[in-house]
């Protein structure tokens, strides 16, 4: 019985196919495993040295599948896959290679996984200056999608995956010129199935090398990442000015440079022309593609020219999306008043024991709370209404709001409205201070003001009161915000679970700021003008993950983007 079959998509590949056969030949596995070749119509002499390499190596099941007749790798990959014998199966592309124990340790990762992926290699089959300038997270565990939904994925033909995850997915998407293994994550990850890192499997990947083919394929990659964009992405406006700034201060910077090398003669080295020419690549696949697709460009262009053309711009742009879509992160105030505010209750046995510091210190707060907490202990919110604080919506039950399809987005935030009611009605806070525009517009249509912070107490760290009070004393300002946790709503250690530094440092502050006076949000605001910041944020899904169940939760003030 055929344990796990090898599927090679290939068009053209004699150049570097027998390599790739050959780190097949070396595997050693005790358990019978297949090879399928799917040729997508090559006329270099491909299909004669797999025939050969199948000749020289019986003991291994080798068959060409014709995939000529749809060009393409997804295509042939389908093909490949609908050929196979094995319902375990994995990749290998012909100008790659497998380190020994490949076959092993992935059939002992699909043993218990249905969908994983193993490490990768990229010096083993490039020149040094290349991994320089190649940045790849594979290869110490997973990457992380950028955008919605956030989820992990793997690249080249590092993948496999049960035959059940292929057919619930609906095999890879013949739209995809590249990418098709980025959308094939993004849609097992939608139906349910979670990527497994498996580090004892090594991938040695080889990247294109000359110019001309480094700017090709990072045109092509880019173009390909803008139609993800469009199909899963927060929506952005086509015509969000920073993007555009950003692409074409980028193009001017990269042209600018050309110009020079081409005046002053200069030749670059194998690097810095690899690195140039792949910025160049993104940049303009990035403006084909975007212009095409009729979506917002990535975020991510930038160059030292581009960066001084497109400052005034960019500036003017922070201060218009501060105005429409910012967060209130302070107040602009003469008065030496300030804002506790305290996330992630209400919470039986820590609650009332801040609530006690709190009257003490003569101090009013607001408290965002978890909406099936205060379903759970209405008594609790009663009295934080009733000592005459201020109740705010944290979500129903603390997600990432940005890694949640609109509608989910707007139950957490409703369903924890209406639980609050009548109270709770103004002010809403995004867990870890995750957030885009969509989150933004739906906090807006469901009347609250979103509410961050300006000061980060760094009470979930396990540090003394003293310490976490001298830290927000050190940072005061008249109409700031400061961050804190009367419960922490992911944390599974004894030691995060204890709030006694928190209530500690509520008592302290009344003695390190005898001039201030702690009021609620509502009030603070009241007594100037709030400052607004468009930050958007998404925590990392890995991090996200090790906090289910976790001792740590991320810090989640340090991280904040501006202008998505």
């Amino acid at each position: 019985m055929t344990k796990i079959s090898v599927v090679m998509k290939c068009l053209d590949g004699a150049e570097t196919i027998a390599e790739a056969l050959q780190s097949l030949a070396e595997q050693r596995a005790p358990f019978a495993w297949e090879v399928i070749l799917a040729d997508n119509g090559s006329t270099d002499g491909t299909r004669e040295i797999f025939a050969d390499w199948a000749r020289q190596h019986p003991q291994i099941p080798a068959r060409l599948v014709d995939a000529s007749a749809h060009r393409g790798k997804s295509n042939a990959l389908n093909i490949g896959i609908r050929a196979a014998a094995s319902d375990h199966l994995v990749f290998l592309d012909a100008d790659d290679t497998l380190a020994p124990g490949y076959l092993v340790a992935m059939e002992a990762a699909l043993a218990s996984e249905d969908f994983v992926a193993s490490r990768l290699d990229i010096w083993g089959l490039n020149p040094g200056w290349m991994s320089k300038i190649r940045k790849n997270r594979q290869i110490e565990g997973l990457s992380v999608l950028s955008h919605a939904p956030h989820c992990t994925h793997a690249g080249g033909a590092t993948l496999g995956f049960h035959r059940r995850v292929f057919e619930a997915v609906g095999g890879f998407d013949p739209r995809m010129t590249c990418l098709e293994d980025t959308d094939f994550c993004i849609r097992a990850h939608q139906a349910g199935f979670r990527l497994t890192s498996v580090p004892e499997a090594v991938y040695r990947y080889r990247y294109r090398s000359t110019p001309r083919a480094i700017q090709a394929q990072a045109a092509e990659y880019a173009e390909a990442r803008a139609l993800l964009r469009q199909r899963y992405a927060d929506p952005v406006p086509f015509l969000t000015p920073g993007r555009w700034l950003r692409l074409f201060g980028g193009l001017a910077g990269l042209g600018a440079s050309s110009a020079k090398h081409k005046l002053l003669r200069r030749t670059r080295s194998p690097e810095a022309e690899a690195a140039h020419r792949r910025r160049l690549g993104r940049a303009t696949g990035d403006l084909r593609a975007s212009l095409r697709l009729r979506v917002a460009p990535a975020p991510d262009h930038s160059s030292p020219v581009g960066r001084i053309l497109a400052a005034p711009f960019l500036r003017l742009y922070q201060k218009i999306e501060n105005v429409l879509r910012g967060s209130i992160v302070s107040v602009r105030t003469k008065d030496r008043l300030m804002a506790l505010t305290f996330d992630d209750g209400p919470d039986p046995e820590t609650t009332p024991r801040v609530l006690d510091a709190l009257a003490e210190a003569r101090a009013k707060a607001t408290f965002f709370v978890i909406g099936e907490r205060a379903a759970r202990y209405p008594d609790l919110l009663a009295r934080i209404a009733a000592e005459g604080h201020e109740i705010g919506n944290h979500t129903w039950d603390h997600p990432s709001l940005p890694t949640l399809p609109p509608g989910r987005i707007t139950d957490q935030i409703a369903r924890t409205k209406s639980r609050l009611a009548p109270l709770g009605q103004a002010l809403m806070r995004p867990p870890y201070g995750d957030q885009t525009r969509k989150v933004q517009s739906v906090a807006r249509k469901l009347g609250y003001a979103v509410v961050l912070w300006s000061i980060s107490s760094g009470d979930w760290r396990g540090e003394d009161g003293a310490t976490v009070s001298a830290r927000i004393a050190e940072a005061a300002r008249p109409g700031a915000i400061v961050l804190m946790h009367d419960a922490l709503y992911t944390y599974e250690a004894e030691t995060a679970r204890d709030r006694s530094p928190t209530v500690e440092a509520v008592t302290r502050l009344a003695d390190l700021l005898p001039d201030y006076r702690f009021v609620t949000v509502s009030n603070l605001i009241a007594s100037g003008s709030p400052v607004r910041i468009a930050r958007y944020k998404t925590t990392d899904a890995a991090d996200l993950a090790a906090l289910h169940p976790a001792s740590r939760e991320p810090a989640p003030d340090p991280g904040m983007q501006r202008l998505g």
